[in-house]
């Protein structure tokens, strides 16, 4: 016997309200704890989101990225929480399990945590990925979460593929995922799960390259959407329901295309002349008499009757003379000081001339000059990195300017002469700080092995991301 329709209804309607009461009867001999109306736990969430965006946003304002960080991973655990709740709201008792409270007790105590975290600097490398994997574990499979976003954050690159990875249990075989990356989908009609809690999608240079800044973090939009299929006994025909969606204005980081400021003081020694100080350095000689009587009272160096030397003494490099005195300091009368000064090659080198003549037991000179001493100071000077990748004008430019890229390879040459050591001062855009002297090292910075020749004085160095 066939039935109407309307008699259908009414028999469908009978039985829904028989197994509802059942239901309700049920839910109200269970711990009141464990059961909430979905409706007071929406207000909730809503209320705990509204002061997570405030802390993010100060976050942002401010520059500090690892409360920035950390609220946006919590968001992404509210905004799935919220978004099974509101699907319990509508549903036909409109109630909440103690697992799905307890998620929101832990949420609120978390952002409540974030204030414990402020000007406290983030690695670089936790840039690399949004990870959500222990706060996840605590609730799944009750609730859809992506437990990690690899790509959250993003380094410059002039061409090629920016990549992602997502990974959550709402990524199953068969659903369609539809994502946004700045505003422009990665494929139109979504993407096709083939692989269970993974999906790996990569997003053309052009697409971001135009809204990276110089040395300031950008933000763009990220979105994404999961659709399920499904069918109804008593709806013909295949239909996509949402299991999943989050949206965030600000949800990919953008690194900055030169994220390192730098600035490098190379110290030398510089000779300068200690004019508080005077020293002196003598010498003494005896020159010994000639054997012979000169005649007509001619005793130029150059007749046979006498015998001329000269006295020399070695001045300092640098030094400053003041005076040069030679004398006799022997009691003859046949001999004297031919000249005090004696003009030679070498203007560090000074010389006297003395003459012993008549026969007789010789003489003895002593030579003996004074100056202002030679000092080294230690100083320093800037000096400036220069890019070594072939063609890289803009990284030169940017250098110029005391600003560095992530991975790529610098240069500084020092004085071969009188340098002494350098110091190198890089400050990361998350606000980590590296000083570098002659010796140090540091794992976020590599230096090539080449550094310290006797020669030629020079330091070649990489910032590397992965390690900071």
């Amino acid at each position: 016997m066939r039935l109407s329709l309307s008699s259908l209804c009414l028999r469908w309607l009978a039985v829904a309200l028989t197994v509802g009461l059942l239901l309700s009867a049920c839910a109200s001999a269970l711990p009141g704890e464990g059961v909430a109306s979905a409706g007071i736990l929406a207000n909730q969430l809503s209320d705990i989101e509204e002061t997570l965006n405030i802390r993010i946003r100060d976050a942002t304002q401010h520059g500090d990225f690892l409360v920035e960080k950390a609220g946006r991973e919590l968001r992404i655990a509210l905004k799935s929480l919220e978004y099974q709740v509101n699907r319990q709201r509508n549903g036909l008792f409109g109630q909440v399990d103690d697992v799905e409270q307890q998620m929101a007790i832990q949420i609120r105590q978390e952002v409540d945590r974030l204030d414990e975290l402020a000007g406290q600097v983030l690695d670089v490398q936790d840039f690399a990925y949004l990870n959500l994997q222990n706060l996840a574990n605590r609730f799944l499979p009750n609730v859809y979460v992506i437990a990690s976003l690899e790509g959250f954050s993003q380094e410059y690159r002039e061409d090629g593929l920016y990549t992602f990875r997502v990974l959550g249990n709402p990524i199953q075989i068969g659903n369609i995922v539809s994502v946004e990356v700045n505003g422009k989908p990665v494929h139109e009609g979504g993407i096709r799960i083939t692989r269970a809690n993974e999906l790996r999608f990569a997003v053309p240079a052009n697409v971001l390259n135009g809204s990276f800044q110089e040395s300031d973090v950008a933000r763009v939009p990220f979105s994404i959407s999961v659709q399920r299929k499904t069918s109804r006994w008593y709806r013909p025909g295949v239909e996509w329901k949402t299991i999943y969606e989050y949206q965030d204005d600000e949800g990919v980081l953008l690194l900055p295309k030169y994220p390192v400021q730098y600035s490098v003081e190379e110290i030398f020694l510089e000779s300068e002349v200690d004019r508080d100080k005077v020293e002196t350095l003598t010498t003494t000689t005896r020159v010994p008499a000639s054997g012979k009587v000169c005649k007509n009272s001619d005793h130029s160096c150059d007749r046979s009757c006498v015998v001329c030397q000269e006295l020399c003494l070695d001045l300092p490099e640098g030094a400053e003379l003041t005076k040069a005195e030679a004398r006799k300091i022997s009691d003859n009368r046949w001999a004297e000081v031919k000249s005090h000064r004696v003009e030679t090659s070498d203007p560090q080198v000074l010389c006297a001339r003395v003459a012993n003549w008549k026969k007789s037991d010789g003489a003895t000179f002593s030579y003996t000059v004074s100056f202002h001493p030679p000092t080294q100071t230690a100083k320093t000077r800037p000096a400036s990195a220069v890019p070594t990748r072939p063609g890289s004008r803009e990284l030169a430019v940017r250098a110029e300017k005391g600003l560095l890229a992530f991975n790529e390879p610098y240069e500084i040459v020092f004085d071969p002469e009188a340098f002494r050591s350098y110091t190198l001062r890089l400050e990361v855009f998350n606000g980590d700080k590296i000083v570098l002297t002659k010796g140090a090292t540091h794992r976020g910075v590599w230096q090539a092995p080449d550094f310290g020749g006797p020669l030629y004085k020079r330091l070649v160095f990489t910032v590397q991301s992965a390690t900071l």
